[in-house]
């Protein structure tokens, strides 16, 4: 869940971009699925599993046909916002500006889906290793702006008398 709060926030429109290509088209697409994500979870805690098994043993086939849905659902909404996460993550890497997050993003976009299915276990954890690495690279980069931003604003403002 702070993962998807942690992505709303990293996809909010930047209003002092100025440029054609604003990655619109990704950064709605990450939001779009971030929300259909939550409500999927929120709409699991009523069966206070997301294991299938549960839900049909507690609230019998309806139940479960609801769990698969909404598992379904969820599902997709995972694997669109993975793939539209990576295309803005590309967009936004020559803005911090890193070259290795724009080659990161790009490898993981085919290679994060591959490890995950056919990983092993290991695999996984290797794509998720990546992935944090990825979003490290990202948070310090941000922090470094941030910083620069605040000792450019200090820099301007005169001293008091």
């Amino acid at each position: 869940m702070i993962s998807l709060i942690g992505w709303w926030l990293l996809s909010s429109p930047d209003p002092a971009f100025v440029g054609i290509d604003d990655g619109s088209t990704a950064r709605k697409v990450v939001r779009g699925s971030v929300a259909v994500s939550l409500v999927a979870t929120v709409l699991t805690i009523p069966f206070g599993s997301v294991n299938l098994g549960a839900a049909a043993t507690r609230a019998g086939a309806a139940g479960w046909a609801t769990a698969m849905a909404v598992s379904i659902i969820h599902l997709i909404a995972w694997i669109v916002w993975y793939l539209a996460a990576m295309r803005y993550i590309r967009w936004l890497a020559p803005r911090l500006p890193s070259q290795r997050v724009a080659d990161r993003a790009k490898m993981l976009t085919w290679l994060g889906p591959v490890l995950y299915v056919f990983g092993c276990g290991i695999g996984q954890l290797v794509a998720l290793v990546f992935y944090y690495n990825l979003l490290d690279w990202i948070r310090l980069d941000l922090k470094r702006i941030r910083d620069e931003q605040a000792s450019e604003g200090a820099s301007v403002i005169p001293p008091p008398l």
